[in-house]
């Protein structure tokens, strides 16, 4: 627990979820274990594990201060607004008149439509705390939703004179004043404050339009775009004012026109004319418990889990908790008759990652003065393609395991790691040549080389029904092929064998998302996530965010 909170406190929200997972494990009826992983699992945007382990946590102390914030947090964020509002105020009893809850409370009114009781709590803040900034720009908000300018004014310079430090609230008031030159300075202000916020220019470019100053207008539109490349309505605004100067004609605009109007964008039919853009404010929460945050991560790339393989080599051997064994590869370092000892993983070095090459041609040339022998052993093919797999020469490494098989077709290893290769030497080939296809349409030759891949598996499932990797990695090669129903049935038996696979619960959620299944996606997901797989936390926010 200790280190779990250290953890925390550092933000290593991955690693946190592992010491409290410990501690489940050692004492599962302890309730703060179940609290603390909520509070990392919140962190990393999985509000759904979040709202399971605060619910397990209430289960073996209701009375625990924060367990009701934290779930009603994860309640809100998911739209669950009658949970979330029950959760806050069973935290209120807890801690009554808490200005952060109340505040939250405040939030959920609001989004769930009911601006009359979010206004009320906003005011009462107000009158409690008049130095309670958030509750002025709140009640701000409120007054632009309802289209009343002077309201919101009047709130919004409280909410600056008592705070200056947040961009929202400048930009907030230059999008409601009246006066041009005042606006400008507050726009300028947030701005500087914000300098890669692109709405801020959006907003200063329809100012400067209003101000007649077309040339620092579309500036502005082409400083937003290169901060936010999905900017589409700058897109076209930036192609109006082009047009109102000559510079882009009539057919000109209209081709531009057209590309935007397939996103829904604008109406190509009408008459060219700048469209207006409201600036969107996401109100943040605020919270009482420690360590609990909200900010939005950056999404990035997603793709699978990869392949468990044979190597000399892992990238993340810390963040195993539990290593895969093959008696055939403790029997084989144990002989010594390889340079290296053998380990499975499925974090291999990436191109970037550095590994003596020359040490692996060295290798290369010991098994080829042995291979070249009267009679080269089993292990001398076999030890020539794992440092062939190494240096990414996946088409001799395939050759010296077919070698392999043919000496001993009982050496399951051989049929793994032929697998492997084989699957390897298809994603390679199919990166250079950037094989266009769509989800389920492959072309022929790769469709035969994926099917001898899915007989090797075949093979070393019959070997060893119990090797869990080898289902998974079946069921890799079938998502791969689009085959997303039938990947899931292995990653199922991979489960059973192996109930703590992190990479088959994130790779089967992954599975589930591509056939739309979005309930059974999220639970397994967050389940991937709290077994240690980092990038089912990017998932999971790509999820929700849809």
């Amino acid at each position: 627990m200790r280190s779990g909170k250290n953890a925390l406190a550092y933000n290593d929200y991955m690693l946190s979820i592992q010491y409290f997972n410990l501690a489940i494990q050692s004492e599962p009826n302890q309730a703060l274990p179940y609290l603390y992983r909520a509070i990392a699992k919140f962190n990393l945007e999985d509000f759904i594990g979040a709202e399971i382990d605060a619910t397990e946590a209430i289960k073996r102390n209701p009375f625990i201060r924060d367990v009701f914030e934290v779930r009603g947090a994860a309640r809100q964020l998911m739209r669950n607004y009658d949970g979330a509002l029950d959760d806050y105020q069973k935290a209120l009893d807890a801690l009554p008149q808490n200005r952060h809850i109340l505040y939250n409370m405040a939030i959920v009114h609001k989004e769930n439509g009911d601006e009359a009781k979010s206004e009320k709590i906003l005011k009462q803040l107000v009158q409690d705390s008049p130095d309670n900034y958030r509750a002025y720009r709140g009640l701000a908000i409120l007054k632009i939703s309802d289209k009343d300018s002077i309201g919101a004014l009047e709130y919004l310079d409280s909410t600056i004179r008592l705070n200056q430090t947040n961009y929202v609230d400048y930009m907030l008031r230059s999008y409601i004043e009246k006066d041009y030159d005042k606006a400008l300075l507050d726009i300028n202000e947030a701005i500087k404050l914000s300098p890669y916020s692109s709405m801020c220019y959006v907003v200063r470019a329809q100012l400067y339009y209003k101000m007649n100053n077309t040339q620092k207008a579309l500036d502005d539109y082409s400083t937003a775009i290169s901060i936010n490349p999905n900017e589409n309505i700058s897109q076209y605004n930036r192609a109006v004012i082009l047009y109102e100067m000559g510079v882009l004609s009539k057919n000109e605009y209209d081709k531009e026109a057209l590309l935007l109007a397939g996103n829904g964008v604008i109406n190509i039919n009408k008459e060219p004319g700048l469209i207006h853009v409201e600036p969107h404010l996401k109100e943040q929460l605020i919270f009482n418990c420690p360590f609990l945050r909200h900010n939005e991560n950056k999404i990035v790339k997603i793709k699978p889990e990869p392949l468990f393989a044979v190597s000399y080599y892992t990238t993340d051997v810390d963040a195993q908790f539990s290593p895969k064994i093959i008696n055939e590869i403790s029997e084989i370092n144990s002989s010594r008759l390889l340079r290296y000892d053998l380990i499975i993983t499925s974090h291999e070095p990436t191109e970037s990652d550095s590994i003596n090459l020359d040490d692996h041609l060295a290798a290369i040339d010991y098994y080829n003065y042995h291979i070249s022998s009267p009679t080269p052993t089993v292990m001398d093919y076999f030890g020539r393609s794992i440092d062939y797999y190494i240096l990414r020469d996946y088409a001799s490494s395939v050759d010296d395991l077919n070698k392999t098989i043919e000496i001993a077709p009982d050496f399951m290893l051989g049929y793994f790691m032929r697998a492997v290769a084989r699957t390897k030497k298809i994603l390679a080939e199919e990166k250079q040549n950037i094989i266009e296809r769509e989800k389920d349409a492959f072309p022929q030759i790769v469709q035969i080389e994926y099917v001898e891949v899915i007989e090797d598996w075949d093979k070393v499932i019959s070997m060893q029904p119990r090797l869990a990797i080898a289902y998974y990695n079946k069921g890799y090669v079938l998502f791969a092929m689009g085959k997303y129903k039938e990947a899931i049935s292995e990653f199922d038996k991979a489960l059973t064998l192996d109930p703590l696979m992190g990479e088959a619960y994130y790779n089967r959620g992954f599975a589930y998302m591509n056939i739309g299944e979005e309930d059974e996606a999220k639970e397994d997901i967050s389940k991937a996530g709290e077994l240690g797989v980092a990038s089912a936390y990017n998932l999971m926010k790509l999820i929700l965010r849809n």
